[in-house]
C-alpha cells in the first residue's frame, strides 16, 4: 500500500491594515470642516488634494502597500485602507 504523506496547506501571511488615506465628499465637506474633523479624530491634515467631487488627505504614503480599500465611515467620510 502506498504510503500517505501529509499534505499541509500554505499558512497565508496576515496583512496588516492601516489608513493610508481620508476622503471626504465636497458635496457636504468643505476644508476647514474636514480638517476640524481631521484634528477632532487623530488624523492629519497637511496637504489636500482635491479632485471635482472629494477632497482626499493622506496619512501615508500609498508606496508602502500591497493593496487598498476604501470603507464608508460616516455620512461623506470614507477611509482608504492600505495592507501590507
Amino acid at each position: 500500500m502506498p504510503k500517505k504523506t501529509d499534505k499541509k496547506k500554505p499558512v497565508k501571511k496576515k496583512m496588516k491594515s492601516e489608513i493610508q488615506s481620508v476622503i471626504f465628499q465636497k458635496q457636504d465637506w468643505n476644508v476647514p470642516k474636514a480638517k476640524k474633523w481631521l484634528k477632532e479624530n487623530d488624523l492629519k491634515s497637511n496637504k489636500v488634494d482635491r479632485t471635482n467631487e472629494t477632497l482626499r488627505f493622506r496619512q501615508t504614503d500609498p508606496k508602502k502597500y500591497e493593496s487598498f480599500g476604501n470603507k464608508r465611515i460616516s455620512h461623506g467620510v470614507y477611509f482608504t485602507f492600505g495592507w501590507k
